[in-house]
């Protein structure tokens, strides 16, 4: 964020203030994090830099609940619950989760080219 300290949020594209609204949070010290849909109409810089971050921070003792609809978004969590209208379909780690293929895209999910990160 160094370099934004004097400009307006207004100025702002939606990834910067996508890692402003992420630094607030962080600067509260958290344990959780709750993130819905984190990296949604972000460039794909601003969202590997989200991302970047995401994954830095359970090494720093902070737990996350990364809600998305992209797979690729969450192939490198240690765990990932796929869920439809409030039921919960599947639960395991990425390998285990994109390796029911049919019932991801039967729910509209795409597994991740490459599979696991």
């Amino acid at each position: 964020m160094a370099g934004l300290e004097k400009r307006n949020t207004h100025t702002l594209s939606g990834g910067e203030k996508r890692l402003l609204s992420l630094a607030g949070v962080l600067a509260m010290d958290p344990r959780y994090i709750a993130l819905d849909e984190p990296t949604a109409y972000l460039d794909p810089a601003a969202k590997q830099r989200v991302l970047d971050i995401i994954r830095r921070l359970p090494g720093e003792g902070i737990a996350i609940i990364h809600i998305a609809h992209d797979m690729r978004d969450v192939a490198g969590a240690d765990r990932v619950l796929v869920m439809d209208q409030g039921r919960l379909l599947l639960a395991g780690t990425p390998a285990e989760v994109f390796g029911n293929a049919e019932l991801l895209t039967s729910v509209g999910l795409d597994v991740p080219p490459g599979g696991v990160k």
